[in-house]
């Protein structure tokens, strides 16, 4: 897949790095509890992601909302255990104009663990081998995309 689409550049896509320095000494003594929707937040008061509930996080922007996606399946087994992980993905925008959105068809590659190995000593070695990777390739199409489903054929 290529990140070029009727010589346009797709540079709108980026890949953001979750920041594992969330939890700072000045937050370690707020409380800590659980959201419940349909609750309020008080002034000051914000989510926060809970790092230890995640094996693998990463983040992805496409530039335009985007109210559709689906994993598309691959060959490469349902019981992955090993790093580094690779995932297909479609998803829909919905652009302010019609003539501006596109089906956006994705593949993020070189997906690690974010549970880091306290027994590693070579994090700045490692670093640059872990960098995910994301192409894309998008379709442009005139109108927006309400739903999508992604459906493998037997050819």
């Amino acid at each position: 897949m290529s990140n070029e689409h009727d010589g346009e550049s797709s540079d709108e896509m980026e890949v953001l790095e979750g920041n594992n320095s969330d939890n700072d000494a000045g937050d370690r003594n707020m409380e800590i509890k659980a959201y419940i929707p349909g609750g309020e937040l008080t002034d000051g008061e914000e989510l926060v992601r809970d790092e230890s509930a995640y094996h693998m996080y990463h983040q992805a922007q496409t530039g335009d909302p985007c109210l559709s996606f689906d994993v598309i399946r691959d060959q490469l087994g349902n019981d992955r255990s090993t790093y580094p992980h690779t995932a297909y993905l479609v998803a829909g925008t919905q652009a302010e104009k019609a003539h501006l959105n596109s089906i956006i068809v994705m593949k993020m590659s070189n997906l690690f663990s974010n549970c880091k190995d306290p027994s590693s000593d070579s994090e700045s070695e490692d670093e640059d081998e872990e960098m995910p990777e994301l192409k894309n390739e998008m379709i442009s199409i005139n109108g927006s995309v309400n739903r999508l489903r992604v459906r493998n054929r037997n050819v």
